[in-house]
């Protein structure tokens, strides 16, 4: 997007410059165009001899448009007249005239010795305006001059002189005829007076004027209407069609931007959606985690209640082994016992001879029947009550062998349980990293739609910024098209 911007401003650039140089070879063209000069004389008229009074019956005038750029007086034997060049050109105004008159003098007592008498009148035109005509005036025996000023463009000015001539001794009008003004192609009068030196004999003459270089009013014409004509094609086509093009340019760039943030909106709801699903499965893991720790020490439990049930069992086993030995040891002195007995009872059979002398000795053995008869019912009831207990520590293997497999059982689920939780682990492990993958994915487009979001914004700050000033330009273009109208308005009523 910023190449295809960049080739839009490039080629707006040459096409401007293409249009300068245009323009340029259009005015170039219309230099050659220059102010045009016409020749004039006034009708012929007698001399009168000479006399002051018949310069009366000439009146030297410029058309429209025109000003003084030469001037002669001539002669035809006893005729007279004036030859005069009106310069005519767009720096000198069409409808801005002014009648002067300088002030009314007197002139000799002898009409043919009053030409000098010219030099107390001088054709002054304000700055800025030049000569386009004028007239001797008389009242009785005063003159004075009626001349026409118009307005005009000018550059400098600047005071010249024509060469002095002689003027006679009866200062005769006829005299005149030796002084020429003639100017360069581009100035125009301001100011003409008469200038005399007398001698003592004779008069002598030369002519004082202004003179005023015109501005080349036609080339600015031509100017200004190739700048109004450039100023109208960007005020109402150019700069209308740049800002067009701008504000289709920020349009599309805020639709896609516009656009990229919905999608945005949508991946930071998919985002989350996979965040919360995320925290679901490890949530899950970690209730897992959880549950297989309690099962584990549940399992170290009954793992521990079996051994110590394994342990009982050994030691109830070692129990009825000590009691079978001891039944056994009991009985073997019960055997003994009634061996005692039963020797004893034949010793009794062999002594019941000797009872008298024995007698001691049966009582005394009598005595230790009894203690061995209550010994061996002590032995009977301890065995009885051995094999009793010995019968209830077998009746207990069993049960607790049956515990024992229950707990083996219960370990071996819980095992499996454990083995299951931890497949659920792993796969919710696998899960989350794809949801991790995908999350980053998204935030890796998320990142490059926010860079292009910021690319376009960038592209529209210049786009709304390129518009403004072309915004701007076009009111200068307009404020300058204006401006140029009247201009030439005022140059085309000059």
């Amino acid at each position: 997007m910023k190449c295809q911007l960049t080739l839009v401003i490039i080629s707006l650039l040459l096409i401007n410059q293409i249009s300068m140089v245009l323009s340029s070879l259009s005015i170039n063209r219309m230099r050659f165009k220059k102010p045009e000069e016409f020749k004039y004389r006034t009708p012929e008229n007698e001399a009168g001899k000479g006399s002051i009074f018949y310069l009366d019956r000439h009146k030297i005038d410029c058309s429209t448009q025109s000003a003084l750029s030469g001037l002669e007086f001539q002669r035809n034997n006893e005729r007279i007249y004036y030859s005069f060049n009106c310069k005519q050109s767009l720096a000198i105004s069409k409808i801005n005239k002014i009648t002067k008159f300088t002030p009314w003098n007197d002139v000799d007592r002898t009409d043919e010795n009053s030409t000098n008498f010219l030099d107390r009148h001088n054709l002054q035109c304000e700055y800025s305006h030049a000569l386009s005509g004028f007239q001797l005036i008389r009242d009785n025996r005063k003159i004075s001059y009626r001349y026409e000023c118009v307005k005009i463009k000018i550059t400098d000015c600047k005071e010249e002189n024509t060469n002095e001539t002689y003027g006679g001794e009866k200062r005769e009008t006829y005299y005149l005829d030796r002084q020429k003004i003639l100017l360069p192609t581009d100035r125009v009068l301001t100011r003409l007076s008469l200038t005399t030196r007398y001698d003592g004999k004779a008069v002598y003459y030369r002519y004082s004027y202004t003179s005023c270089q015109l501005q080349d009013v036609e080339i600015k014409v031509a100017m200004l209407k190739n700048a109004i004509s450039e100023l109208e094609k960007k005020a109402y086509l150019e700069h209308p069609k740049k800002i067009e093009e701008n504000e289709n340019l920020i349009k599309q760039k805020k639709e896609e931007n516009l656009s990229k943030n919905q999608k945005i909106s949508e991946l930071n709801k998919f985002i989350n959606e996979l965040s919360s699903k995320t925290q679901e499965l490890a949530n899950d893991n970690q209730n897992r985690k959880s549950e297989e720790n309690k099962k584990t020490v549940e399992k170290s439990y009954y793992k521990n209640k079996s051994y110590e049930k394994s342990l009982e069992i050994n030691h109830l086993n070692n129990n009825v082994l000590e009691k079978s030995y001891e039944i056994g040891n009991l009985e073997k002195r019960n055997n003994e016992l009634s061996s005692d007995i039963k020797t004893a009872e034949e010793r009794k059979a062999v002594i019941l001879n000797h009872i008298q002398s024995i007698k001691k000795e049966i009582s005394e053995k009598e005595k230790l029947i009894t203690l061995n008869n209550d010994e061996i019912i002590k032995n009977k009831n301890l065995i009885t009550e051995t094999t009793r207990k010995k019968d209830e520590d077998e009746n207990k293997i069993p049960a607790m062998n049956n515990e024992i497999n229950t707990l083996n059982s219960k370990n071996d689920n819980l095992k499996k349980d454990n083995d299951d939780a931890q497949g659920l682990i792993s796969k919710n492990l696998l899960n989350i990293g794809s949801l991790d993958k995908d999350i980053k994915t998204k935030e890796d487009e998320i990142a490059r739609l926010n860079k292009e979001i910021i690319e376009n914004q960038a592209l529209i700050t210049n786009a709304t910024k390129e518009r403004d000033d072309i915004i701007n330009r076009k009111k200068d273009a307009e404020a300058k098209l204006v401006i140029h109208k009247k201009e030439l308005e005022f140059y085309e009523q000059f």
